[in-house]
């Protein structure tokens, strides 16, 4: 079923406004989505009105004459470095970080999904976040065996699901921390807010 550009747009603005509610109301935590996005957001729901959709593509004009392709494509990788933040409206997250001194950092989609592969990591000394947040898809992390977390998950229609420990339930939430986290030296905090897609956060051989 092919849809017409103004009900493209009534999606975006159902999107966006549920965003909006559901952070003011502290349900879910999109901060970082709407302080980068929202302007974007806005500007492609004038493109929605104005340019015919197939146009977009067969032109190009999405991707060559406004140069958004970080908004339509995938972010895939290696982190080496110390901080991952990477942030897509339309397209998937997907990295493996091999850091010796990984010290988190904030990755966000709105319809994608997110895979971050830290089985070959280790963290910095000290306490580190990482802050995940999707509107629609999965969330997953793998980390390594050992590593002291603690995991904070939260959805709206979804599963969260941390080692053997698994929520299911409308607006559910999820909080683990692993047995060493309170005196362990290097430790990962991670926050994850998502609103339809499953949240699942487990270590290697788990």
């Amino acid at each position: 079923m092919r849809l017409s550009s103004s009900a493209w747009l009534g999606i975006l603005l159902i999107v966006l406004g549920g965003m909006f509610l559901l952070d003011s109301l502290g349900v879910q935590d999109f901060g970082q989505i709407i302080r980068t996005y929202w302007p974007v957001l806005i500007i492609l729901a004038g493109l929605l009105l104005l340019v015919p959709r197939r146009r977009w593509w067969h032109t190009g004009f999405v991707h060559r004459g406004l140069g958004l392709d970080e908004i339509f494509g995938d972010a895939t990788g290696t982190l080496s470095g110390e901080k991952l933040s990477s942030s897509r409206v339309f397209g998937d997250v997907q990295f493996t970080v091999t850091s010796k001194a990984f010290a988190g950092g904030e990755v966000s989609t709105v319809l994608g999904d997110v895979e971050l592969d830290l089985t070959d990591a280790e963290l910095a000394a000290g306490e580190h976040t990482l802050r995940l947040s999707s509107v629609m898809g999965d969330i997953r992390v793998d980390l390594p065996e050992g590593m002291e977390y603690s995991v904070s998950a939260s959805s709206i229609l979804g599963t969260e699901r941390v080692e053997k420990e698994e929520r299911d339930s409308f607006a559910g939430s999820i909080d683990v921390k692993s047995p060493g986290y309170e005196t362990a030296e290097r430790k990962l905090r991670i926050r994850a807010s998502q609103v339809l897609g499953d949240i699942r956060i487990e270590t290697a051989n788990a």
